[in-house]
Formats: structure tokens, sequence, C-alpha cells
């Protein structure tokens, strides 16, 4: 699997900018954040974010380790990779805020908050998202306690504190049998696509499979075909491919987790799978799926690799 090389583009000094205007409620903040996501600016969303963790996105982000690679994300909120997890980065971007839906809200607390919001990507994609909130006790302590707060932009002088955003994650998607996709949609994930997969593949369903290849799923060794290959062209590559060592452990396998993912931009991800063979006593390997946004705004699978060949 080959990673992108990209050089870091240096944020503008945060110094510069207004302090983000007085938000009283953490509701406030979210949909003053989910305002700023329709045209991502990262240092006007950092300035929402921890002061630790606003001189972590002026800084160039660091590599995911994804399988055996270490990959540099190119996606918009890459410098925010430690506030917004994976689906976070690849969703808000330039999301429908009129199709937003607040479905819940929780005080943990007087200094804790929680809030689940539907939200749809600009793609089609729809997922719910956890924000987790922390109010920073009197701005002069907990501010200048942080190293180089004033150097990245934070006022100091208000006493109250601020409410700041800790963490933004998207909740786990069902995934029961009835739950899992059984074509391409717009609507789904590029995780629900490697765990529909997975589910055809342990069935032994390989026209099920396959109708979430692009253009037929590639190995570490197969050559890119010239030509765009017909659903079975793609039944065919998939059962050649688990036909051999390590692949065949996709076939009938008792159990797989989804691990690290990593965007190397807004329309294609990295997804490593950790995958346990037939029967209570076989062994785990790891393969990692290659996934691409199509022209029709469906996630579909692109490549599977073993993490040993790659």
């Amino acid at each position: 699997m080959h990673t992108q090389q990209h050089s870091h583009q240096a944020l503008p000094p945060l110094l510069q900018l207004e302090p983000p205007r007085s938000l009283a409620q953490p509701e406030e903040v979210i949909q003053e954040c989910l305002t700023l996501l329709r045209n991502p600016n990262i240092v006007q969303i950092a300035r929402f974010t921890s002061p630790e963790a606003a001189e972590l996105a002026a800084k160039p982000p660091p590599p995911l380790l994804v399988g055996s690679n270490l990959v540099r994300e190119q996606c918009m909120l890459a410098p925010l990779a430690h506030t917004f997890d994976v689906g976070a980065r690849r969703v808000l971007p330039r999301h429908l805020l009129r199709r937003s839906m607040v479905l819940g809200s929780l005080r943990l607390g007087s200094d804790d908050f929680q809030q689940r919001i539907a939200l749809t990507a600009c793609t089609g994609e729809e997922a719910v998202f956890l924000w987790r909130l922390q109010w920073h006790h009197g701005g002069v302590a907990s501010l200048k306690e942080a190293p180089h707060a004033e150097s990245a932009g934070f006022s100091t002088g208000n006493e109250a504190g601020r409410w700041v955003i800790q963490q933004v994650t998207r909740e786990p998607e069902a995934s029961d049998a009835a739950s899992l996709p059984t074509t391409p949609h717009p609507k789904c994930s590029p995780e629900a696509v490697v765990r529909a997969q997975l589910a055809a593949l342990k069935r032994g369903d390989f026209f099920e499979a396959a109708c979430f290849n692009r253009k037929g799923v590639s190995s570490a060794t197969s050559r890119p075909s010239q030509r765009a290959p017909s659903l079975i062209d793609q039944v065919a590559e998939l059962q050649g491919l688990v036909g051999a060592a390590p692949y065949t452990m996709l076939i009938k396998h008792s159990d797989a987790v989804l691990g690290p993912a990593a965007l190397l931009s807004q329309r294609k991800m990295v997804q490593e799978v950790s995958v346990r063979g037939e029967g209570s006593r076989a062994g785990w390997s790891r393969f990692v799926w290659e996934l691409g946004l199509q022209g029709n705004l469906c996630w579909m699978t692109t490549a599977i690799r073993a993490v040993d060949a790659m």
C-alpha cells in the first residue's frame, strides 16, 4: 500500500485572531462549531478545543499506524485528529447543517457535558456523533497552567472560564446481519461496507461480497485491469483472492474486529481489520481494506491486503 506524502501548511498565528466569542452554554459551542464545519477553518475550530489541542493542531499531523504502514492523512480535519475521530473527520467537513438533529444531552456534574447529534455528510452518509465538552474553570488558572496557552491565542483574562471540546466520536453502528447493507448506498459508511463484506465472506456468499467492489478487489500482488470488470468477473477475482493464504481466513472466519483507520483524503480511506480463523483455537491475522468514495457517492472496496504482504 502506498501512503501519500504532503507538506504541512503552517497555520497562521492564533494570537492574531480574536478570541472565540463568549458562549455561555455548551450547546452554543457545539452549534458554533457545526456552523464552522460547513466551510472548515482549522484555526477557528481549534480555538474551541483545549489549549493543548489547539497547539497540536498548529503542528504537522502525526502519521497514523494502519496495518504495518504509517499513513499521513490529507483530509480537512487531519490537524484535529486528536479531537475528532476518523468518522468525524470524514463526515463533518461540509456536512448538511439543516439535516442535523439533536438526539439527547447529558450533564455529568457541573464541568462535563455530552450531546448526541445525528448528522449527514455532504455525500449522504448518515451517522450519530457524541460530542464531549468540558468546562475549564477560571480562565486565568486553567489556561495559564497549560503550556504556551497565550502563545496559542487564548485570552487568559476571562475569570469565568469556558466550554471546550474534548472529543467528537462517531457512535458504533449496529453490526447484526439485519442492519448490514446488501448493496452500496450513499448512506452507508465505509466501516459498514467492510462489515458487510466480512459477513458475506463468512457465509461464502461471493456474489454479495463482490457487490461492494469497485473494479474487482485486488491483493498485494494482483495487477490492475485495463477494463472495468463485470460483476461475474469480480466474483471470480474475489474467489481467486480468498483461495490463497492468508486470505482463506476470510471465508467462514469466527470473528473479525475493526482496528485503526485513516483518511488518505476525503475520498479514500484505509481500515485495518483483525480476523480470527474458523474455530475457537484459530489464530488471528490482520488485513487492510482500501476503500474509495465513487462518483455515485458510495463507499466501495478497491483492495484487500494482508498486513504481512504489504
